[in-house]
């Protein structure tokens, strides 16, 4: 089977995060084609040289509290990831928790035949748990089938839902509509929405902590996309408290990094670095 070719901000993340990839995952990254991130990642590396840690940093934190959260229920999740043509938290995730997954549903809009064809071949213990979708969650009509998806074929089960970085690359209005495809029906079984935001910029006080911003710019400009939207921690919040949501945790990169390595080496509480990574129930 020929290797899937990823676009380059999938491409792009994807290498920043295998570093810290377990066995299965690294498997997979084998089957993956992530040359065309090539000039893009020398680009990025001008900026900063170490930016995968931001996403390890995140990589970890979402598999930690995917792990708390399973572990602290008896029931069985439905765990949905958007933008997952850049994710590999699925392996780890039933590398981890597959007694307690019943489900995986892989969203994005390129490259999920071919990622559901690697699941088939070479993790076939994990397959039949794993559907890979192509669809664009920004569409009002996938959205609406995803919702009918959960309320009524998955009788409103409980939903871990990882939005793997996409929340920079859609509008406040898209975001909106795309957090509340996942409010849950059920008080019992609330959704439980994983996703990073940016610490706002009048909170930066130092060129350490615009480098987000930086590298969300150098994207925009390499892959011609029209805008990249910064959401914001302050926005995210109120958007999600305002819809009767709860926080459940949020933490810094330099919180995360002392979780991850025992110390802080790159992000230091005096000069914090603006990303947040937040969990809420939903």
């Amino acid at each position: 089977m020929h290797k899937i070719k990823h676009e380059p901000i999938a491409a792009l993340m994807l290498r920043w995060a295998k570093n810290s990839s377990s066995v299965s995952e690294k498997d997979l990254l084998e089957h993956f084609d992530l040359s065309s991130a090539d000039e893009l990642h020398k680009k990025c590396d001008s900026i900063c040289q170490w930016y995968n840690e931001f996403v390890l940093n995140s990589k970890y934190l979402t598999q930690k509290l995917i792990s708390e959260e399973l572990t602290n229920s008896n029931e069985k999740y439905l765990l949905i990831v958007l933008g997952a043509g850049r994710s590999l938290d699925t392996l780890e995730s039933l590398n981890a928790n597959s007694d307690n997954i019943s489900k995986v549903l892989e969203i994005d809009t390129v490259g999920m035949d071919e990622k559901q064809q690697l699941y088939d071949l070479h993790f076939p213990h994990y397959s039949k748990k794993i559907k890979c979708i192509t669809a664009d969650i920004k569409s009002p009509t996938i959205r609406e089938v995803l919702r009918n998806l959960i309320h009524e074929y998955y009788n409103n089960s409980p939903c871990i839902i990882l939005f793997e970085d996409i929340t920079y690359y859609l509008s406040n209005d898209e975001l909106e509509s795309i957090i509340l495809t996942f409010k849950s029906k059920s008080e019992k079984n609330k959704n439980t929405l994983i996703l990073e935001s940016l610490l706002a910029k009048e909170n930066a006080d130092d060129k350490n902590t615009m480098i987000p911003y930086s590298i969300l710019n150098q994207i925009k400009d390499y892959c011609k996309l029209p805008q990249v939207n910064p959401i914001s921690s302050n926005y995210l919040s109120e958007l999600i408290i305002n819809n009767n949501g709860m926080l459940i945790q949020k933490s810094k990169m330099s919180d995360i990094e002392k979780m991850r390595i025992g110390h802080n080496k790159y992000f230091t509480e005096s000069s914090e670095i603006g990303i947040e990574c937040s969990a809420w129930k939903f």
